[in-house]
């Protein structure tokens, strides 16, 4: 059996970078320090938070052409940019796209704090 690349198969409702999503992980990292006096006791913690990442399971679409690397796709108004894309194809299955990426850095002029 041949792959079906029409994207009409809608697996999911969100959009990601004009594809339709079977799957969608979104990642908030944090890194937590602890910190100590001269005594070594605790002082308390800081936590830092961390650059979002995604990962996302796309249909192929009409066209089956991969986004491209570096690349931008938002999802739910955070833009995305694309650092890995695997082509996932099975007998007899869609055409599917499994991609990760980075959450942009707001540009730092602009922040307000």
């Amino acid at each position: 059996m041949a792959i079906t690349n029409n994207g009409g198969q809608d697996f999911g409702t969100l959009p990601v970078g004009g594809f339709i999503a079977e799957s969608v992980s979104i990642t908030n990292p944090a890194e937590t320090v602890e910190l100590k006096d001269g005594n070594g006791l605790s002082l308390g913690l800081v936590t830092v938070p961390g650059r979002a990442t995604m990962s996302a399971t796309v249909q192929a679409g009409a066209s089956g052409v991969a986004p491209a690397i570096g690349s931008d796709i938002t999802i739910d108004t955070i833009v995305y940019t694309i650092t890995e894309v695997a082509i996932n194809e099975s007998q007899g299955d869609y055409k599917r796209f499994t991609l990760s990426g980075l959450a942009k850095l707001a540009d730092p002029d602009v922040q307000t704090v």
